[in-house]
């Protein structure tokens, strides 16, 4: 008796009564209840009135997605990050006033900043980052979807001090850009995180007139047409490359030591592509396993100025012909040291060019070429010493072809060519 009791109660309170003005009655839409009166429900008005009510529930959720679906670049622009500025930024401190048109100062005359997080878009055509030689500017891109966009050039320390950070996933780009554009000044940019990309459609000038230091790290990638690393004289341009993933790509050739003083250090499996590379007057070092420089071209060590290339750890460099002292009065020098160090020359190696170079293997390092010259029209000397230290010439080895050269081997070390040494 309760049981049929409680059944029949909520029932009725689950029932809602509606009114037809047509027929001036109430109409239960609980099938085969009992209206007051004990007229019983007309079972087809009710599955029809039921059907109405599907209907009408499915075109609104229909509606809801079709005006989800066009609304949704609006709220995704909306819940977009605006960038920050914070002290002397020119032409305006609202980001949002700045476009493709902007010629912008972050540290015009002082200290500014800018912060690009969360998704966050800022445009401008120029911009600079610490402009004048008493003033700063940072800018920090970071987060997924976070971009600067410029049409054109991009100067980090024109004349002061400049710092560009892009990070977790932000993204630069711009066309030539420049880390310490003139005398005295100083620029820093650091690419770091996996998907920071810093993009130049043309030149990068890593110590233009300045001072310039590029940082390439934890998966950061930059890419640029031609790469400089000391443009003008008295500049100095440093870039460091290091950990898996990180990447600097030169579509053109990259110079370490122009007219000014390089310095490339390419480590912890990062790597370095380009068409030609030059040493001037400069030092590379490729060390540890995965580090890798790969030139498309060719490869002068000592071209118009005195350098260096230390190949140690496992690391390893590859390109076609290779020079050590190109010009007359230079020198270039090479060290492969360590085992699983290589340096690999798809054609001829030169070693004392028309100037003096100096190739020295050592600790299991290995070198190869097609033919090998000690003093092609300089001086040239080599030196292969310890187990595992391996010179490998697949045509031939020339000691002192229209030059002076010294081949010196020891302790173990190796030398191999397929014809003969002459």
């Amino acid at each position: 008796m309760f049981s049929k009791f409680s059944m029949r109660s909520s029932c009725k309170l689950a029932c809602l009564t509606i009114s037809v003005a047509a027929h001036g009655d109430q109409f239960n839409e609980c099938r085969g209840q009992r209206r007051p009166g004990g007229m019983r429900d007309d079972p087809g008005f009710a599955t029809e009135k039921q059907h109405v009510a599907n209907y009408r529930s499915m075109f609104q959720h229909i509606f809801t997605v079709i005006l989800l679906l066009l609304l949704a670049p609006y709220l995704a622009q909306v819940a977009r990050a605006a960038p920050v500025f914070t002290g002397d930024v020119y032409p305006s401190l609202d980001p949002l006033a700045w476009d493709s048109s902007t010629v912008g100062f972050i540290g015009k005359y002082s200290d500014g900043t800018a912060t690009v997080a969360s998704g966050g878009i800022l445009q401008s055509n120029t911009a600079t980052l610490g402009h004048f030689f008493y003033s700063s500017g940072t800018a920090t891109v970071t987060g997924a979807g976070s971009k600067w966009t410029n049409g054109s050039d991009l100067y980090v320390g024109n004349g002061g001090t400049g710092t560009l950070n892009i990070e977790a996933g932000g993204l630069v780009s711009n066309s030539a850009g420049y880390l310490g554009y003139n005398t005295g000044s100083i620029g820093t940019a650091t690419v770091t995180g996996s998907g920071s990309k810093w993009t130049n459609g043309s030149d990068l000038y890593v110590g233009n007139g300045g001072t310039g230091t590029l940082n390439i790290e934890a998966g950061g990638l930059v890419s640029n047409s031609a790469g400089y690393l000391g443009y003008n004289t008295g500049s100095i341009g440093t870039a460091t490359v290091t950990g898996s993933g990180s990447k600097w790509t030169n579509r053109g050739s990259l110079y370490v030591g122009s007219s000014g003083t390089g310095t490339l250090r390419i480590e912890a499996g990062g790597q370095v592509s380009n068409s030609a590379g030059f040493l001037g007057t400069g030092t590379a070092t490729v060390t540890g396993s995965g580090s890798k420089w790969t030139n498309g071209s060719d490869l002068y060590v000592g071209y118009y100025g005195n350098g260096t290339l230390r190949i140690e750890a496992g690391g390893l460099v590859s390109n076609s012909t290779g020079y050590l002292g190109y010009n007359t009065g230079f020198i270039g020098t090479a060290t492969v040291t360590g085992s699983g160090s290589k340096w690999t020359n798809g054609s001829d190696l030169y070693v004392g060019y028309y100037g003096n170079g100096t190739l020295r293997i050592e600790a299991g390092g290995l070198v190869s070429n097609t033919i090998g010259y000690l003093g092609y029209g300089g001086t040239g000397t080599a030196t292969v010493t310890g187990p595992g230290s391996t010179w490998i010439n697949n045509s031939e080895l020339r000691v002192g072809n229209s030059g002076s050269g010294t081949l010196r081997i020891e302790a173990g070390g190796q030398v191999s060519d397929r014809a003969k040494i002459t």
